[in-house]
């Protein structure tokens, strides 16, 4: 694991910089398991202005390096269930996977408050981060290993 690696919570300024690593992300990473349309119209939905509204609904984290965010993830409350939250926004620049960020990002919103007062985590998982999920403990909803629609795994992990 990269110790030079911080995590820390999402600031307006890192907004340009986090959309451009998910844009990244999705299209390098995701491209070769999903069509281009619709991950392309996903992939441009994910604007700076869309990672500001992420930081200010959710406990948005970015990991960085010398000042370069490098992966980011974020935790929200279900509106529905105050004892459910949601893992969204969970991405890690291509040239970094493999290195640790992703597993201190989770432990970044396992210790969130707000993931520590939920009974349960969930998330929409692709399949080209399915085997990551599994490995920090995520579990398919319901034991449905069939993916949605729009191509996604419904996960969630006991608190």
């Amino acid at each position: 694991m990269n110790e030079t690696i911080s995590i820390r919570r999402f600031r307006d300024s890192d907004a340009e910089s986090v959309s451009r690593l998910i844009v990244d992300a999705l299209l390098t990473c995701c491209g070769p398991d999903y069509p281009p349309e619709p991950l392309g119209a996903f992939a441009r939905s994910q604007t700076p202005a869309c990672m500001r509204e992420r930081g200010r609904t959710t406990h948005f984290y970015v990991a960085e390096e010398d000042g370069t965010p490098m992966g980011c993830a974020a935790v929200g409350r279900d509106p529905e269930d105050p004892g459910v939250c949601g893992v969204y926004s969970f991405y890690v620049t291509p040239e970094k996977q493999g290195r640790g960020i992703g597993r201190r990002l989770m432990e970044a919103l396992e210790a969130d408050p707000w993931s520590r007062e939920a009974r349960l985590l969930t998330l929409h998982a692709s399949l080209t981060a399915l085997g990551f999920y599994r490995r920090m403990g995520f579990d398919f909803r319901d034991g449905c290993a069939q993916p949605d629609r729009d191509g996604l795994y419904m996960m969630e992990k006991a608190r």
